[in-house]
C-alpha cells in the first residue's frame, strides 16, 4: 500500500478528527469477546459468549417449535388441485379402497410411475406450502432471523515511537474491535506493540481515548 506517514500519536488524535490512518499502540489488555444483538424495536443487548450460546440454542428452539406446530397441521391427504391427472386418480382410490395394500400390488408399472410422480409432486408442493407457512409466522412472531455482531474490548497505551513507551507518560485507548476476524484474535497478545491502522475515534473521556476498527 502506500506510504501513509509516521504513525499518529495518541495525543494528536480528537474525537472529531476522522479516521486514524496508522497509530502505535501497546496491548494492555484483552477483555473476552461480547455479542451485541439488535433487537426489533430498535433495542439492544450484550451478552458473553455463554449467554450468547443460550439466546441462540433458545432462538433455534422457538423457531423448531413454530415449523413442527406447521407441520403438524398439514394434511397428508391427496389434494384435489388436478383429479384428471391419472397419479391423483390412483391416489384417490387407494384412499377409499378397504385394502389398499392389495390394490397396489395390482398397479401396473406405467400405474406405478404415474402415482410415484404425482406423489412427489405433492410432497414438493407441501413442502413449499409449509416453507412459506413458517416465514410468515416466524415474522409474525420478531424471529425472521437474529441481528448479532461480535466484538472485542482491547486496552491499549498510545505509544510515540517504540523506544519512548518507558521514557513518557502516555495515553490510554479502548480498542473496540467489530466482528472481530479469527486471525485479530489469534494474533492479537498482550503486552506486545503493533501498528494499528484505519481506527476510527468515538469518544474523548478525560485520559482515555475510544476508538473502533472493523475486522470483517
Amino acid at each position: 500500500g502506500k506510504h501513509v506517514g509516521p504513525p499518529l500519536a495518541f495525543k494528536c488524535i480528537k474525537a472529531s478528527g476522522g479516521r486514524v490512518p496508522r497509530t502505535l499502540v501497546g496491548v494492555a489488555r484483552i477483555y473476552p469477546v461480547l455479542y451485541k444483538e439488535r433487537l426489533p424495536d430498535g433495542s439492544s443487548i450484550v451478552r458473553s459468549e455463554r449467554m450468547e450460546r443460550k439466546a441462540l440454542q433458545l432462538y433455534h428452539q422457538r423457531v423448531s417449535k413454530i415449523a413442527e406446530d406447521i407441520m403438524s397441521e398439514q394434511d397428508e391427504n391427496c389434494a384435489s388441485t388436478d383429479d384428471s391427472e391419472e397419479g391423483a386418480k390412483i391416489c384417490k382410490m387407494l384412499e377409499q379402497a378397504a385394502e389398499p395394500e392389495v390394490m397396489m400390488a395390482g398397479l401396473t408399472s406405467e400405474q406405478m410411475i404415474s402415482f410415484s410422480s404425482y406423489q412427489a409432486k405433492q410432497k414438493e408442493a407441501r413442502q413449499n406450502e409449509v416453507a412459506k407457512k413458517v416465514e410468515n409466522a416466524l415474522e409474525v412472531a420478531g424471529l425472521s432471523s437474529r441481528d448479532v455482531t461480535p466484538f472485542l474490548k482491547v486496552r491499549v497505551t498510545g505509544l510515540a515511537h517504540k523506544i519512548s513507551a518507558t521514557k513518557t507518560i502516555n495515553k490510554e485507548g479502548l480498542i473496540t474491535i467489530w466482528n472481530p476476524t479469527e486471525k485479530q484474535k489469534a494474533d492479537l497478545v498482550e503486552g506486545q506493540v503493533y501498528i494499528a491502522t484505519g481506527l476510527l475515534p468515538s469518544a474523548h473521556c478525560t485520559n482515555i481515548l475510544y476508538l473502533h476498527a472493523r475486522g470483517s
